[in-house]
């Protein structure tokens, strides 16, 4: 049975279908019972272990957004992933950060009198190496 925050089957299969191209049937053999049941809305029969193993995914993988999944998908396992290694992964994705946005969130620097003191006399040594003269 599906809820409304399953993850739709179709992405699960997306994601099984990857998972098997990375690792062969190294990844569905984890799942799979050998025992073959008819799946409403497939054109041939599945394998009971696999389909249930996807419905087991949905669940744990409602709720994550398709960056997150690609996150997963793109993280370099040693060996095919379980349900929960692979929401791990996932729930380790964090957004870019714009530079700017990342600057604000720094502490602001402190005006010391003994570092504008270095500053001035940077600027002072800068100018004179330039020609400048004095100000």
């Amino acid at each position: 049975m599906h809820n409304s925050h399953d993850m739709p089957m179709n992405v699960v299969r997306k994601v099984f279908t990857v998972l098997h191209g990375r690792f062969g049937n190294a990844f569905l053999n984890k799942f799979a019972t050998g025992k073959l049941i008819t799946v409403q809305g497939q054109d041939h029969p599945r394998d009971m272990g696999v389909e249930t193993a996807m419905r087991t995914w949905a669940k744990q993988l409602g709720g994550m957004t398709p960056d997150q999944i690609a996150y997963g998908l793109g993280f370099d396992y040693d060996f095919p992933p379980s349900c929960d290694e692979f929401r791990l992964r996932c729930r380790e994705y964090r957004k870019p950060v714009v530079f700017g946005q990342a600057q604000l969130l720094l502490p602001k620097p402190k005006a010391t009198p003994e570092r504008k003191a270095e500053h001035h006399a940077n600027y002072a040594k800068l100018r004179e190496q330039l020609g400048w003269g004095a100000q």
